[in-house]
C-alpha cells in the first residue's frame, strides 16, 4: 500500500507548516518516500500543481515527476465504480460538477484500484450534505483515507533542525 496524495496536503504544505524556506526537510523526505514508491500521487494532481507557477509547480517537475501516476485501466474499472456512487447520491449539480472537474475521482479510483490509501485534508461531511468530499466517496468505495498529519506520523517522519 502506497499514500496517494490530494494536491491540497501539497498546496497548504507549501503555503503554511511546510514551505519550502521554513521547512526543506519535509520536501527531502517527499522525494524519499517518493523513490520509495510508498508516497504517490496521479497525474491529475501534477495537472492541478503546474496551474501555477511557483515554488511547487517546479519542485512538482524537477523533483517528483516520479510520483505522478499515469491512469491505467485498472483505475478506468474504478472509475466507472466512483462515478456511478457519485451520480446515484443525492448531490447537488454544482457540486457534482466541481468533483468531476478536478483530480478528485480519478484519485480514488486510482486508491481503489491499487489499494493505496488517499491523504486529503478534506473532512467528512454529514450523510445529508449535498456536497462531495472525498472522506464520504472513500468511504463508500472502501477506500482508506486519512490526512497528511495522521501520514506523517504513521511514517514516522522527523524533521529536524539543522545546526549548520
Amino acid at each position: 500500500m502506497a499514500y496517494l496524495l490530494d494536491s491540497n496536503t501539497l498546496i497548504e504544505a507549501k503555503n503554511a507548516h511546510y514551505s519550502f524556506e521554513v521547512c526543506p526537510g519535509f520536501w527531502d523526505w517527499l522525494v524519499l518516500k517518493i523513490g520509495e514508491g510508498s508516497v504517490l500521487s496521479i497525474e491529475a494532481v501534477s495537472t492541478e500543481l503546474r496551474r501555477q507557477t511557483d515554488e511547487l509547480s517546479e519542485w512538482a517537475v524537477r523533483d517528483a515527476s516520479g510520483m505522478f501516476l499515469a491512469p491505467d485501466a485498472a483505475t478506468a474499472v474504478a472509475m466507472r465504480e466512483v462515478t456511478a456512487w457519485v451520480m446515484a447520491q443525492d448531490y447537488k449539480e454544482e457540486h457534482r460538477a466541481n468533483f468531476f472537474a478536478k483530480a478528485d475521482p480519478l484519485l480514488i479510483a486510482c486508491a481503489k484500484a491499487h489499494d493505496h490509501k488517499v491523504v486529503t485534508h478534506e473532512v467528512p461531511v454529514p450523510e445529508n450534505s449535498r456536497k462531495v468530499k472525498i472522506p464520504n466517496v472513500c468511504q463508500a468505495m472502501d477506500v482508506e483515507w486519512t490526512n497528511l498529519y495522521s501520514m506523517l506520523r504513521a511514517e514516522r517522519a522527523r524533521f529536524v533542525l539543522a545546526t549548520d
